[in-house]
Parts: structure tokens; sequence; C-alpha cells
């Protein structure tokens, strides 16, 4: 989890910026063209903009950042960052996920989009045990002091990536949240108070691991499981397969294409 300042609201948004845009074409930053690259609105806070589940745009992105938000009862905009301390301004957050490498390789270099679906499912379980648990303000009780409170909703984007920024294959998801919660109570947009989202990132993390390993199962996969109880490895996979995902860039090189090729084929263009 990484945060993201009001002075880094322009890097965030150029860096997810092709996944924001209609030309399709130009949509994803990586080999795997699809509806899975484009960057789409999630969480309460986005049912309470009306744009659940839509396609996240530049403008938007930047607005809800830097703390400009329409008030869904009055329909004014509300800016928090009015009282922030400018540059210094929490923005958002950007919780990032993803799988170990054998579910990686068998969804990307295996071409099994069961596994990218288990993969984006419990990044979806993950995101709403957090919104429900870790959406916490701070409002002033009867006697003027700070309380925290939970309010249960959250405002974020989430984007899946199948390449990382060396072009190999490394399924991940960002979930970028919006350092703003909607108080139901006082019908008003309040900053997002990060200690608990911080404190339950972990625990996250572990609810993504156990929703991804049932996903697996129910696509017939059999897993390892290390000491710990919570990570896992795809059972039949050796560390040989385990490291052919390093080899990424010799394989486009030498003529592969990433969505078409078999995996024993990926393999082979690695030899020698």
């Amino acid at each position: 989890m990484t945060h993201i300042s009001g002075s880094g609201v322009g890097n965030a948004a150029r860096y997810h910026d092709k996944s924001f845009t209609k030309d399709v074409g130009q949509k994803a930053d990586n080999y795997y063209v699809n509806e899975k690259a484009s960057a789409h609105w999630q969480g309460r806070g986005a049912e309470l903009l009306g744009i659940s589940g839509k396609d996240v745009e530049h403008e938007d992105f930047v607005n809800f950042l830097s703390g400009k938000l329409v008030n869904p009862e009055t329909g004014e905009i509300q800016n928090l960052a009015d009282n922030s301390k400018g540059d210094d301004w929490r923005a958002g957050m950007d919780f990032t996920i993803s799988p170990s490498k054998s579910v990686l390789i068998a969804g990307l270099v295996g071409n099994d989009d069961r596994v990218v679906e288990a993969h984006l499912q419990a990044n979806g379980r993950a995101m709403e045990w957090l919104e429900k648990h870790a959406a916490v303000i701070r409002v002033k009780d009867e006697n003027g002091r700070n309380k925290s409170v939970q309010a249960g909703n959250l405002l974020y984007a989430t984007v899946m990536h199948e390449t990382n920024r060396e072009n190999e294959p490394q399924i991940h998801s960002h979930n970028i949240i919006v350092s703003a919660v909607y108080d139901e109570s006082d019908k008003k947009w309040r900053s997002l108070t990060n200690d608990q989202m911080l404190k339950l990132r972990a625990k996250a993390d572990v609810i993504y691991k156990a929703e991804l390993a049932e996903g697996l199962r129910r696509a017939g996969y059999e897993l390892e499981y290390a000491k710990n109880g919570v990570d896992f490895e795809i059972k039949g996979f050796t560390s040989e397969h385990l490291e052919t995902y390093a080899t990424w860039k010799a394989q486009i090189k030498r003529g592969i294409e990433p969505g078409e090729a078999s995996f024993d084929a990926r393999q082979a263009s690695c030899a020698g």
C-alpha cells in the first residue's frame, strides 16, 4: 500500500492514464488489451455518486483524488483539500494486490481465464472487507472531542495489469482508494482516516489469498501451502516453472505472441 499525496495526483493519473482512455487500441499498458485492463469505479462511495462499475475518466480521477467531490444530497461540490496542508493533502492510497508466481503463470502463460477471474473475485472480496472495517472517519462527540467512526463506504478505482514495467507477466490489481468517505449522518464527505487502513492491510491480504485459493480449487487446481498456512503455490509447478516469467522479454524477442503462445512454446523459446 503506497500513499498518494496532493502533489502526486498528477503522477498517479499519468501512470494509469492508458486504463482511462476509450480507445481500445491504447487502453492497456500491456499486451493483453481487454476490458479487464480498464479502470472501474468501485465501493459504496461510487454507488452514492452513481458511478459504480463505470469506466474511470481522467478528469474524475484527478478531481476525486484532489478532494473535489459532489455531495449526493445537495449536488454541490465539496473540496476536502480546502482545509488541508496544500501538497501534503492525503489524496489517496494505492493498495496493490498480486498472487504468487505459479498463479500468474497458470493464468497468463497458461492462458487460463479462470485463474484471472479467481484473482479478480478475490481482489474484490478483500476490498469489500476493507470497506467494511477500515472506512474510518473522525467526528466530534457531544463533548467536542474527536472520535473514530466506521462509515462503511469507500470510493476507489480498480484496474488489473497483466505485466510489470519490464513487460514480464505479472497479474496485479491496483486499487486506488480516494481519501474521502461519505458521512451519512451529517450528509457530507469527510477525509478518510488511514490508521485503520494501514493496520488492517495485512488481514485484507490474508482474505485475498483465502478467496483466491477457493477460486483455484473450484477451477480444479491443487495447492501447496507454505508453513504459515497462508501463502501457497499451485501444485505441480517446478522451480524452473516459477522462474519462467523472468524470461518474458526473451520470449518477445524470439517472436512469441504473449496472448497466443502455449506454455510449452514459451518454454521452448527460452531454451539455449
